[in-house]
């Protein structure tokens, strides 16, 4: 199979027709398609993004800039439409930003236009012109487009507290190591996928079981990758890092700029968002929950709360499988 290896960055900016991506013309695919390319043997993917903003955006150096820490990593496979044939890809993306000036000199370039989510997913821009669909797959695996369900995968997704007693932590292991035996037959020969943001404690503990059971790994993560890194003690940290490198999708949940978000505490809000997409693209969902109601944001009983009620609103149907457990109150 062949294989790619490759960097994207996304260039956003918000305008009067919201959320708009910056695309570029690419004659070998007779598309518009996202900044990046492939990854040359000496580059880093940060090296390779670089470059290839340089050389396809014409744009010296102190014109663009890109945030030096990925917002996600993604391994899959999909037909190359180019090589014609199956293709393995890695890609890295990151975060660029274009200065208003900088954005006036690429808009003379009838090859460099701004296309929005709905556009990318229509594959057209607004005159017409082809969108790779690959810039939609891209979205869509990093939830900042939303996309049909695969039908031929059966996801697993997890919430639960970070502070797991450790003298349950045996107990719990059997029971999920049940869980993933009957999620083993329900699938029926599908795929299947685990749903982690990789926090402390429950997050980490089903990562790591689900891993032994060869399931495909996908973190969404609630920030960035710099800031999620401040919530964990250096442990927990090392073993985070482990678990992200082992991941075959990972990525930072998008931005939001909802004005009813605002008056929120934004820490929640994320991490309510995150918890929100675990359950909207599962079919199970393990929460590991002390049983107290403490009505806190993005907590544990709140991604509880938001898939009960989502079966009950006779929304996407997901399985629950609950599972009591204490704290360690230090």
């Amino acid at each position: 199979m062949r294989e790619s290896i490759g960097a994207i960055v996304f260039y956003e900016r918000r305008t009067a027709r919201g959320q708009e991506y910056l695309a570029q013309w690419n004659a070998g695919w007779k598309a518009f398609h996202f900044v990046g390319g492939h990854q040359r043997a000496e580059e880093t993917s940060l090296n390779c993004a670089i470059r290839e903003s340089n050389e396809e955006l014409e744009l010296a150096a102190d014109q663009f800039q890109i945030d030096p820490i990925p917002i996600g990593r993604l391994k899959y496979q999909s037909f190359s439409q180019r090589a014609q044939m199956e293709t393995a890809y890695q890609t890295t993306l990151f975060s660029g930003h274009l200065p208003q000036k900088s954005q006036q000199l690429i808009e003379r370039n009838s090859q460099n236009v701004w296309v929005t989510p709905t556009e990318i997913q229509q594959g057209r821009t607004k005159t017409g012109q082809a969108i790779s669909p690959t810039s939609a797959l891209l979205l869509q695996k990093t939830g900042r487009l939303s996309c049909e369900r695969d039908p031929h995968v059966q996801t697993i997704g997890v919430t639960g507290h970070r502070d797991l007693h450790p003298d349950q932590i045996p107990d719990l292991q059997v029971r999920l190591h049940n869980l993933f035996d009957d999620a083993d037959q329900i699938a029926d020969g599908r795929s299947l996928h685990l749903l982690s943001p990789l926090a402390a404690g429950a997050d980490q503990l089903v990562a790591e079981m689900g891993l032994a059971r060869d399931c495909r790994l996908i973190a969404p993560l609630p920030f960035r990758l710099e800031q999620y890194e401040q919530d964990f003690t250096d442990h927990q940290l090392t073993r985070f890092h482990h678990l992200l490198e082992q991941a075959q999708e990972w990525f930072s949940m998008p931005e939001r700029h909802e004005s009813n978000e605002k008056t929120l505490n934004p820490e929640a809000s994320k991490y309510a968002a995150v918890g929100r997409y675990v359950v909207d693209h599962s079919d199970l969902l393990i929460a590991l929950w002390d049983g107290q109601r403490n009505h806190k944001r993005g907590g544990t009983e709140a991604t509880l709360q938001y898939a009960i009620q989502k079966n009950q609103n006779n929304g996407s149907p997901i399985k629950i499988g609950l599972f009591p457990v204490e704290r360690s109150r230090k």
